[in-house]
């Protein structure tokens, strides 16, 4: 972690995924709409890399679009922290958005395990 960069330093050309951690619920403040974080996730989308994310991580991809402008997240496999996650632990009234709800709105294929277990998605 002492050798980490700034993201601002790093030039997405020279890696091959990013993985966007979770955080709790702090992605949903920092992630969405962040400058830096949004020109990392659009190369990686543009170039077709390997993106991953984890729980409210997800949010980074609302701001997501594909090399044709279109919404990234549409049509795709995806999984995020759930709805019913969001109101078991009281924090529905909290969050700018509910993810899986957002998530579903712009289109992607949303899918979830039991709460507060592990669920895995992959897109190919």
């Amino acid at each position: 972690m002492n050798a980490s960069l700034r993201l601002d330093k790093v030039n997405p050309s020279e890696y091959d995924l990013v993985y966007f951690l979770p955080g709790g619920h702090d992605p949903m403040w920092d992630f969405v709409s962040n400058p830096l974080l949004n020109n990392t996730q659009q190369h990686f989308v543009q170039e077709e890399k390997v993106i991953a994310a984890l729980c409210h991580g997800v949010s980074v991809l609302v701001d997501a679009f594909d090399t044709d402008g279109n919404v990234f997240v549409k049509g795709k496999k995806i999984t995020s922290f759930a709805d019913s996650e969001e109101i078991g632990v009281g924090a529905e009234k909290l969050v700018p958005f509910i993810l899986e709800s957002k998530l579903t709105e712009l289109g992607g294929i949303y899918s979830k395990g039991n709460d507060f277990s592990s669920y895995t998605v992959v897109y190919e």
